[in-house]
């Protein structure tokens, strides 16, 4: 089925169009996705949202929801799932708002737009030489499977605790990165001592 029948999907805010200033005598300040927010493991990281700062109060359906997906137009179109914890952010341009319908479980959407079985589908429809990007329309076409809720649910926990492993194994040789480094730092100032 397509995603198009699956859920609504809308593009982001044109940032520039609302963008105000603090010394404007009305202003409203939002927290906003960048193309840094997209983990690989198709988490929000909140440590790459940016500051917006609006000449007016935006439209709701441009700001995120809890069981909503983002992906990124640009490549790598990379999806993410909003949770409670996200929610009431601004999507900007360079992103699609993807709304799931009661019938699909948007964990499990998130996973399949990032499978890639999904990826290359959309690989497929990148247009663009200097800025690779997807459109909306692509997105919709998306042919997407969908098995029965439960199964749904199944492949939703599998997929988490992989996720929450790659995420232990990403901490785990960062922190192997710097011990390296400072073990290196420690040998090297040793040395120059003697």
């Amino acid at each position: 089925m397509n995603l198009g029948r699956l859920a609504t999907i809308r593009i982001g805010l044109p940032l520039t169009r609302k963008k105000g200033d603090v010394h404007d005598n009305l202003y409203f300040t939002y927290k906003t996705v960048t193309l840094k927010s997209f983990s690989s493991t198709g988490a929000l990281l909140h440590s790459e949202l940016d500051e917006f700062i609006a000449n007016e109060e935006l439209n709701e359906n441009y700001i995120t929801q809890e069981g909503d997906i983002l992906v990124r137009l640009r490549e790598p179109n990379i999806a993410v799932h909003i949770d409670k914890n996200s929610s009431g952010l601004v999507v900007p341009a360079l992103m699609a708002i993807i709304k799931p319908k009661k019938e699909i479980n948007s964990i499990y959407l998130t996973h399949f737009i990032n499978s890639t079985i999904a990826q290359r589908k959309l690989q497929k429809e990148v247009k663009g030489t200097t800025i690779a990007m997807i459109k909306a329309q692509d997105l919709s076409d998306l042919e997407v499977v969908v098995p029965p809720k439960q199964t749904q649910e199944k492949i939703v926990k599998i997929f988490n605790l992989a996720n929450q492993e790659i995420d232990l194994l990403n901490q785990l040789t960062q922190l192997k990165m710097q011990l390296k480094d400072e073990l290196f730092s420690t040998i090297i100032t040793k040395e120059q001592n003697i």
